[in-house]
This record gives structure tokens, C-alpha cells and sequence, in this order.
């Protein structure tokens, strides 16, 4: 019932109003006899819901008590009533903020229930009206934040590739949009559902994989809610657990233990890639009231929205998946691209993955670094992941590169050795030699020529002979590669060339030029022109990995690969790049590459290099300026070069 304040001066008007008012059963009223008591009750009284006030009143009158009313903000329903039939007083009173004026007169019996029923009507329509408008903003905001929230999930789910943030996102906002105390994310393996999220926010628990979690699968042939959601691929519901019929409660308290939480309510949201692929289902346990902390169930008015969301993490989480099987993809055919350029020599094999092996030890020192020249810089795993995938790929340009000159042993050595030719060559020319002298000692016994004579060609054909098989040595001995040339082998050498042997009429070389040529590399087993064949190697490298479209993460593995035979000094090739244009992760393949190739043992053209002189010879190269001198250092002190030279030597 609506309590009523009557204010006016005359006592017995006060009672007669008051007496209309009660009679009709509707109201409880009050009265007093002036504005400013009426204004004490009133801040007093919470419970006023009309005020009628007369106009003309001592102390305050009835539109200075409405101005007040109104500055304090009472938005109270005032009609006022007088006996002053003036139209421009009920125009004040009505701009000052009455809701109705009345004049007292003969039928204000019968005017004033209907004007005060009139007055609280209206006042009841316009705080409907305020709730409505309170309402409608209340839902434009939650709706606001609602697509703020789907929009900061949906940019989150389409930016994550790594498994641990991709479930954390998906659950954070699924529980964030829900008010859900506790999440869990299940994934559809091999015909069951593993945990791989879990999240308690009133335990501060987050766990986002399933090592981690460690909580027993979901058999599909299970009644647990979420194989129940798994199955019919629709969102189920369950306001109470406890109180629900045809649930498997042993099923969740087992889950319940296994993480050491209590479920009451719970929404499982399955995810379903195109509408039928099921990844997974989100479950949602125990919705809770921001204000009270309370749980209770889960609201069906968002169903849209959690529709939405898990159709989300659905296509997040199979965009991972197809993610990860690409980089697996790549990952096989760097590795298999690897080994064919490995296995392509018998001479190499096994290089690329020393190499790699070497230039990673090399970058997680760097990293580890915290001082000096390398203290400030840290590579990142995906840093580090290109660094390794360069390394792989530093010799892709050798599939282009001749196995004889990959592999070419000796400096006579094409697709075979041709100190085979030469030895045969050189028996063909003592055969031919032996037989000529043979024919003329068979002649000069038939003219009966003294045996002196004969012993003199015998003697002169032996002499021949013998320095025949004495070229033969130095053609053999300049033949291994792992013999340096001395100006005095070159210069015998090139008397064995020389020298014509007459057979048959006929000037007959020992060596042909091409094979002079090959013999006298001074050192190694590479003429110029099969430097530059290998050499173009490094080209080929640069131009291959320039024609695949890596991903932004692995933008540099051509820069990287390419670079491993540049010099600091700018005399390496192939682009004969100065320090400023070498990064580090190439310098540090550059370290690799050349250590690997000092201290290999599967070389034919060389023994294996003792560690000691393979590092004497880096420092010959950092004093020319053509390593890292830093990284070289780090190298060392970090003893890389010792495992690895144990390594090679099977110690």
C-alpha cells in the first residue's frame, strides 16, 4: 500500500483529503502543515510514494517545497492543489516539477483518488520505462563485452601455432565468457579423449598439457558427460550432478579426484570442425555468481555464443594440427633432403649431420653467454630452429655437384682413377720396349754379332727399363693428394711429361697434358677448374633456397646456408661477402663446416687431422681475418671441439 503526505496549512482540509484518500483503501497517509516539515518527513521517510501539497502555505510554501524536493533529486510524484484557480500558478507548479495540479473545489471528492491514482501510474510507467533502459544498456554492454570477448578469442585461437597457448586461450575465454570456475579441455586422440587443459581459477591451477595434467582418458564407449557431448555432437547441460538422473557419477568423482576439485554444474561444448570433424569437447564446470561466489547453473541464454566459441576453438585447433603436420612435412623433407646430399658421397657422408650437430652446440653457448660480446644476445627457439634448419640445407647445392669431384681421391680421379691408364700405359711402353729389343737381339744373334754387342742391348733396354719404372714411381707418388709438391717433384714431374718414348716410329707421351695437369696440384686433389665446380656448390645453394617460400620464421636460411664459405675479410665466395654483411648464424656455420672438414676421418684425399693442428690452423684463419674471432673463442672455451673431436675419433 502507497503511503501518501498530505501537506497543507488548514487542519481541516489536511483531514477531509486525508479521509478521501484512506476511504478509498488504496493508500496510508501522513500530513503535516507546512513545506519544510513536509521536506524533514520526506528525507526521513523512505517510504513516501506521493506527495499532495497545497500551494500557499506559511513557513515553505508548495513550490518552494517541490523546487527542494527536486534539487535534493526526489523524483517523487507531487500534485498540488489550491483554491486559487490561476492558470499561471499551475503552470509554475507544473514547470517546477508537479506531476498534476488540482483546485479545490466542490468535486475534489471525486478528483483527488483519481488524480493521485493518475500521478503513481505514471510515475510506475516511467521507472518501468528507467528499468527498461537500465536493462537494455546493461545488455548492450554485456553484449559489447561479449564481442570483445569473442573478438580478442577469435584474433587469440587464429594467431596461436603452439599447443600450451592455443588450449590456455581457448579455455580462458570459454570460462570468461561463462563465469565458469573450472575448465577442461579434451582432445580427440586415436579414438579417446586426453586431457591437455585444466584450469581451477579458485585453486590458481593451470595446467595446458596433458603430461602435466596427467589424468586417465575418456573411452568413447564411456557415459561420462563429455563422451556423452563427444557422441551426439551437441552441447550438454547438467545444472546439478548430483541431482541429475542417468548420469555416470562414479565416472566424474573419479575425474574430480584426479584433480582434486568437486563438480556441481557443468557444460560440455563439443568441437566440431565443420559442423561433423570432432576435435574435441571444452567442459565447463561450476558457473559461478561474480557477486555472491555462489555456483549455479549454467546459462542457456549464452548458447549461441558457446556454440560459437567451441565451433572456434574447433577450427583453431585443427589449423594447429594441419600447422604441425606441415612442419613435421618440412621437417622430414630438410631431414631426408639431408641425408640424400649426405649419402649422394661416400667421401661426405655423415658431413651435414656433424655439421648441424656442431652449429647448434655452438649457438646454445652463445646463448648462454651472459658477458662480453655475445651477453646480450639470445636466440629464440624459433631463432634457433632456423639456425638448424640452415645448417641442414648449408650443402643442398652439392646435388648439383659431379660425384667425381665430390669424391675424387686422387688427382688423377674422374668417374675412375686413371693411374689405372697411366700403370697400364707404362706396361704397354715396357712391353713395346722389351719387344723391340728382343726382335733386335734375335737379329743381331742371326748376323752373329758379338756378344758384347748383345750384352750392350740388353744392358741399354734394363737402364731404360728401369727408368721407365722410376717415372712410374713419380707419376704414382704425385698422384696422392695428401703429399704436398715440393718445386723439385714438380720439376721431375714435368721431365716424366716431357719425355717422348719412340715406339713403332712414333713419339709416344708418358702423360697426356690433361694429366700432367691434374698431377701437379701442389696440394689436394682439385685442379682450378674442379675448384670451381665445387665452389659453385655454394651458389647452387643460395639460388635453391632462394626459390622456396619459407615461412617468416625461417626467412633467412638462404642468407644463413649460403654464407658458410664467406670470409670476414671478404675473399671467401661465393659472393665474397665482408664482415658487416655476414650475421652471426652464418659465422657460426662458417665454424662448423670448417672445423667438420679439418677433422673428419672419412676423406680419402686426406689422413684425419690431429685436433691440435685443426685448431692451429683456425687461428691461421682468424689472424687472416677470415673467422669469428669471438665465436671461434667461445668455441674453444666451451670445449666444443673437444667432444666433437672425440666424437669423430669413436673415443
Amino acid at each position: 500500500m502507497t503511503k501518501v503526505l498530505v501537506v497543507d496549512d488548514d487542519a481541516l482540509i489536511r483531514e477531509f483529503v486525508s479521509d478521501i484518500l484512506l476511504a478509498s483503501g488504496k493508500y496510508e497517509v501522513v500530513s503535516v502543515a507546512n513545506g519544510r516539515d513536509a521536506l524533514e518527513l520526506y528525507r526521513q521517510s523512505a517510504d513516501i510514494g506521493l506527495i499532495l501539497s497545497d500551494v500557499n502555505m506559511p513557513v515553505m510554501d508548495g513550490l518552494s517545497l517541490i523546487k527542494e524536493l527536486r534539487h535534493d533529486g526526489a523524483d517523487v510524484p507531487i500534485v498540488m492543489f489550491t483554491g486559487n484557480n490561476e492558470i499561471s500558478i499551475a503552470i509554475e507548479a507544473i514547470n517546477s516539477g508537479a506531476n498534476d495540479y488540482l483546485v479545490k473545489d466542490a468535486n475534489i471528492q471525486d478528483t483527488v483518488v483519481l488524480a493521485v491514482d493518475k500521478a503513481l501510474e505514471k510515475k510506475r510507467i516511467q521507472d518501468e520505462n528507467r528499468q527498461l533502459l537500465i536493462d537494455l544498456d546493461n545488455m548492450v554492454n554485456e553484449l559489447e563485452s561479449v564481442v570483445e570477448q569473442m573478438t580478442v578469442m577469435g584474433t587469440a585461437l587464429s594467431s596461436e601455432n603452439q599447443s600450451k597457448k592455443l588450449v590456455e586461450a581457448i579455455l580462458t575465454h570459454a570460462m570468461r565468457l561463462t563465469n565458469a570456475d573450472c575448465g577442461l579441455l579434451w582432445i580427440l586422440e586415436q579414438g579417446e579423449l586426453v586431457c591437455t587443459g585444466l584450469r581451477i581459477v579458485s585453486r590458481d591451477i593451470a595446467r595446458y598439457s596433458a603430461e602435466e595434467i596427467d589424468i586417465a582418458t575418456l573411452a568413447l564407449s564411456r557415459s561420462h558427460p563429455v563422451v556423452l557431448a563427444a557422441q551426439s555432437q551437441s552441447m550438454v547441460c547438467i545444472d546439478d550432478v548430483f541431482n541429475t538422473p542417468n548420469v555416470d557419477l562414479a565416472s566424474i568423482l573419479s575425474v574430480d579426484a584426479a584433480i582434486g576439485y568437486k563438480s556441481q554444474s557443468m557444460l560440455m561444448l563439443p568441437m566440431l570442425h565443420h559442423g561433423h570433424d570432432l576435435m574435441g569437447v571444452v567442459q565447463l564446470v561450476n558457473a559461478i555468481y561474480p557477486a555472491t561466489g555462489a555456483v549455479h547453473g549454467f546459462s542457456l541464454k549464452r548458447e549461441g555464443i558457446s556454440h560459437s566459441l567451441a565451433l572456434q576453438a574447433a577450427l583453431a585447433i585443427r589449423n594447429q594440427k594441419l600447422f604441425h603436420e606441415m612442419e613435421y612435412l618440412f621437417e622430414v623433407i630438410v631431414e631426408v633432403l639431408a641425408s640424400a646430399i649426405d649419402e649422394k658421397s661416400q667421401v661426405t657422408r655423415g658431413h651435414i649431420n656433424r655439421v648441424t650437430l656442431i652449429t647448434m652446440e655452438l649457438a646454445k653457448e652463445v646463448n648462454a653467454s651472459k658477458e662480453g660480446v655475445f651477453g646480450d644476445i639470445n636466440f629464440s627457439e624459433d631463432e634457433l630452429n632456423e639456425i638448424r634448419i640452415a645448417a641442414l640445407l648449408h650443402d643442398v647445392g652439392k646435388i648439383t655437384t659431379p660425384d667425381h669431384v665430390i669424391g675424387k681421391g686422387n688427382k688423377l680421379e674422374k668417374i675412375v682413377d686413371r693411374i689405372a691408364h697411366v700403370e697400364e700405359r707404362f706396361r704397354y711402353v715396357r712391353a713395346a720396349l722389351t719387344a723391340e729389343a728382343m726382335i733386335e737381339k734375335i737379329r743381331l744373334m742371326g748376323n752373329g754379332s758379338p756378344v758384347a754387342e748383345i750384352d750392350e742391348l740388353m744392358a741399354g733396354l734394363q737402364a731404360r727399363l728401369k727408368r721407365l719404372a722410376e717415372d712410374l714411381d713419380v707419376v704414382r707418388e704425385a698422384n696422392n693428394p695428401e703429399e704436398f709438391m715440393s718445386d723439385a717433384k714438380l720439376v721431375r714431374l714435368q721431365q716424366v711429361h716431357v719425355k717422348r718414348v719412340l715406339l713403332n716410329g712414333e713419339e709416344t707421351p708418358l702423360l697426356t697434358d690433361d694429366e700432367f695437369l691434374n698431377l701437379s696440384i701442389r696440394q689436394g686433389s682439385l685442379t682450378a677448374a674442379d675448384l670451381e665446380i665445387m665452389r659453385n656448390h655454394a651458389n647452387v645453394t643460395i639460388s635453391l633456397l632462394n626459390q622456396i617460400p619459407f615461412t617468416e620464421k625461417l626467412k633467412n636460411v638462404a642468407i644463413y646456408a649460403g654464407g658458410h664459405h664467406e670470409k670476414l675479410n671478404g675473399k671467401g665466395y661465393p659472393l665474397q661477402l665482408v664482415a658487416e654483411q655476414l650475421p652471426l648464424q652464418a659465422r657460426i656455420i662458417a665454424i662448423a663446416d670448417f672445423f667438420e672438414a679439418l677433422t673428419a676421418v672419412d676423406r680419402p684425399y686426406k689422413k684425419q687431422m690431429p685436433l691440435a693442428k685443426a685448431l692451429k690452423v683456425m687461428e691461421s684463419s682468424v689472424k687472416r681475418g677470415e673467422i669469428d674471432s669471438h665465436l671461434f673463442e667461445l668455441f674453444k672455451t666451451s670445449k666444443i671441439h673437444e667432444r666433437f673431436a672425440n666424437r669423430e675419433q669413436g673415443e
